[in-house]
């Protein structure tokens, strides 16, 4: 007759109560996933401060920041979505050209936030180099020579 007692989960803990590893090791998830956040939104920021400090970003360009990353963060809401009622999705191409026009801050956001394509590498790998070329682009642009070629346009 096979016995009807339960073991204890793997740490030694009795069921339903976390070990104090198991604690720590959720906080420390936590913490790494924050700064996968805060540190580049921390430098893209540190970015636009300086190209304003330099050469004056116009005030609009804070708005379309805003506005494009509010964007991409619902698209990349109903892409998960529909990811997970295997529906049709949104091409990955999309998603990095919303990035790259300014929507990435909204895009790092989603990835973390909704957990959603932080696992394929060549996705990951193509974003961060939407963002930074998102981040010269602005510096070009706000350049004087940009003003030169966009003043004689």
């Amino acid at each position: 007759m096979p016995s009807s007692r339960l073991r204890p989960p793997s740490s030694g803990a009795p069921s339903g109560v976390s070990s104090p590893t198991a604690g720590a090791r959720t906080r420390a998830r936590r913490r790494s996933r924050a700064r996968r956040v805060v540190v580049p939104l921390v430098l893209g920021a540190a970015v636009a401060v300086a190209v304003d400090l330099v050469w004056r970003v116009p005030a609009w360009v804070g708005l379309v920041y805003v506005v494009m990353s509010l964007v991409t963060f619902a698209v990349y809401a109903r892409d998960k979505a529909a990811a997970r009622d295997r529906r049709w999705r949104v091409a990955e191409s999309t998603l990095h050209l919303l990035a790259l026009v300014g929507g990435w801050p909204g895009a790092l956001l989603a990835q973390e936030v909704l957990r959603h394509k932080t696992v394929k590498a060549s996705f990951r790998a193509t974003f961060w180099c939407t963002v930074v070329a998102n981040l010269v682009l602005l510096a070009a642009l706000c350049s004087p020579a940009a003003a030169q070629i966009l003043g004689t346009l």
